[in-house]
């Protein structure tokens, strides 16, 4: 049986051939919409999550740092659209999940709030646990923000 050491080529290679065909997809879909006539500017997922986690002092849901990105940029998305809004949610958690994966960023689960808290490493003690003093200021942030997890909707409504 191999070792880790030696199947470390093997992986490196499928990385590389995996990004290869990632660019390939992507040139692809750009030249498709041009030719449609749909010609939309790429979203930046990862470098726009990013900007819009930095901004905050504890780690934020992926719907939270869809508004961020959306409150950035109001042109490039469409949150009225459930169908567009459901493939923006898909693509930023791919684009977080990566970010993860890669150790940029960590992720938490608050218990009885669905879904993940994303955050830069220094927010966390190890994996998936918060310090102490950023799991505060998590749970202030849910009752004195105008824009948190539990008045979204009702904010959204505002905006309209």
């Amino acid at each position: 049986m191999d070792s880790i050491d030696t199947l470390t080529p093997d992986i490196d290679a499928l990385k590389k051939q995996r990004d290869a065909y990632l660019s390939a997809a992507a040139k692809l879909s750009a030249a498709i919409n041009l030719l449609e006539g749909n010609a939309e500017k790429p979203i930046d997922w990862k470098n726009s999550a990013l900007d819009c986690i930095r901004s905050r002092p504890y780690p934020i849901r992926t719907v939270d740092i869809l508004n961020c990105m959306a409150s950035i940029d109001p042109e490039q998305f469409n949150l009225k659209d459930t169908t567009k809004r459901r493939n923006y949610i898909n693509a930023l958690s791919i684009a977080l999940n990566s970010l993860c994966d890669r150790g940029v960023l960590d992720r938490a689960q608050i218990p009885g709030v669905k879904g993940y808290f994303y955050g830069l490493k220094e927010l966390f003690i190890d994996n998936n646990t918060l310090k102490p003093e950023v799991d505060k200021k998590l749970l202030r942030a849910f009752w004195t923000e105008k824009e948190n997890i539990f008045n979204f909707n009702v904010s959204m409504l505002e905006k309209e």
